[in-house]
């Protein structure tokens, strides 16, 4: 553990004066004990990576987030309560203040370290308007920072950050939570002819439902499927669909194989509603609220109108629909049609490699200028899997989007012969250049 901890720091080239705050972190107890109140509730949480409970003091925010953290790949450690940081900032009467504060998660991940702090958005707003110098939500990232965490964490090389509530993807909350027996047993193994019968159809059948698989005759229990998955021998969105809904959960392989699955099978456009990967909110769609069917009868700028069976109209805010929605509360009772494939289609899909190359575009953590009002750069790379290596890059022009720079990168690339993957934001119709063929 010594060894990887002194090899992460020679890596990132973390200063002397971060190291030392990093090892005070992993060799110090939690700085306070958590309580519960009025409007909160405390508790523990036993993680399996870190070996220790760790506490937190919200369900709505502070939970979700641990189970995050836990499951997250790129979180090396995390820790809860980790000792006080002074935060300078100069209160609205203009006195300087020097405040000790014990932010909720200090969290090491694959390329970076910092403090994470827990907070609703709602909470948020009202501590901006009491302290504007200590909270201020930014409309160049859309994201709510606190300058004095920000400033304190920069001079050790490190990263303040505020999580909020609104970032919480309650589908995948209840996944975690569904799965949460199998990812604590140690014992759990699938017969070799059971798992070796299950990855044949998944393998030959991109797409299969959980339903289906559930239903096929191999013999296997759920148990096996979903210590496959676990075990990440199988492949399945957790972020998009309820477990607890198999009939609308789609199998594959590996993530590769579900991601370009989904470009071809699905009718990407960038004017989707991103914030419904289960429910088309458009008049017609039928969803389950509470167990009850209803209909969606109008869809305005503001409102969504559903009705019951009764002829009972029921009115909701269109922003408190969308978040029931993302919360898992409200889903499709609706199951999509598939989008005919062709066969040469298929072809290609078969015959993708590591080979072929994959866009993508990234915004640059610590580019903004606060001062100087500038938006954080954003580039566009084209990364060959194979190589590991960077063909060629962008910049985004401020007053544009990846739509308008990715045919610019393919410009100066020799694409010839290559399959090209481009995530649903970017998948819209382009003007290619003249080198693409296929």
């Amino acid at each position: 553990m010594k060894e990887q901890f002194e090899q992460w720091v020679a890596r990132l080239q973390i200063s002397e004066a971060g190291q030392k705050i990093i090892e005070k972190v992993r060799s110090s107890e939690p700085s306070r004990r958590v309580g519960g109140g009025s409007k909160n509730v405390s508790g523990r949480y036993p993680s399996r990576k870190m070996g220790v409970t760790i506490q937190f003091e919200s369900h709505r925010v502070e939970l979700p987030i641990i189970y995050q953290l836990e499951h997250d790949k790129d979180v090396l450690e995390f820790y809860d309560q980790p000792p006080q940081i002074k935060l300078d900032y100069q209160a609205s009467n203009g006195r300087r203040l020097g405040v000790l504060h014990t932010p909720d998660f200090f969290v090491i991940r694959t390329n970076s370290a910092g403090w994470e702090e827990c907070k609703t958005e709602h909470d948020l707003k009202k501590l901006a308007e009491k302290n504007p110098n200590r909270y201020f939500y930014s409309e160049e990232d859309n994201q709510w920072h606190c300058p004095p965490g920000e400033d304190y964490a920069n001079q050790f090389g490190l990263y303040y950050r505020i999580r909020l509530d609104r970032e919480i993807n309650w589908v995948l909350q209840r996944n975690l939570q569904f799965l949460e027996d199998y990812y604590r047993s140690e014992f759990l193994v699938v017969e070799e002819a059971i798992a070796q019968s299950l990855l044949a159809i998944v393998s030959s059948q991109p797409g299969i439902t959980l339903a289906e698989l559930l239903n096929c005759s191999t013999g296997a229990k759920s148990d096996d499927i979903y210590t496959l998955i676990i075990q990440e021998q199988i492949y399945i969105d957790l972020n998009a669909t309820p477990l607890a809904e198999p009939e609308r959960c789609l199998i594959f392989r590996d993530k590769q194989t579900a991601s370009a699955y989904r470009l071809m099978v699905e009718q990407p456009s960038i004017s989707l509603p991103a914030i419904s990967p289960v429910v088309n909110i458009v008049t017609g769609t039928t969803v389950s609220w509470d167990g009850k069917g209803l209909n969606i009868i109008h869809v305005g700028e503001t409102e969504v109108i559903l009705g019951a069976e009764n002829n009972q109209l029921i009115e909701l805010k269109k922003a408190i629909f969308e978040n029931l929605v993302r919360q898992g509360k409200i889903t499709s009772l609706q199951t999509p049609e598939k989008t005919p494939i062709s066969t040469e289609s298929w072809q290609r899909f078969y015959q993708a490699s590591p080979e072929d190359l994959a866009i993508d575009g990234k915004t640059h953590r610590g580019s903004y200028d606060r001062e100087s009002k500038l938006k954080a750069l954003h580039t566009v790379s084209a990364w060959s899997s194979e190589h590991r290596l960077v063909l060629g890059q962008t910049k985004v022009s401020s007053k544009s989007n990846e739509i308008t720079a990715i045919p610019a990168l393919l410009d100066i690339l020799d694409i010839s012969g290559c399959i090209i993957t481009i995530d649903a934001f970017a998948f819209t119709k382009i003007d290619c250049p003249k080198n693409y063929r296929g």
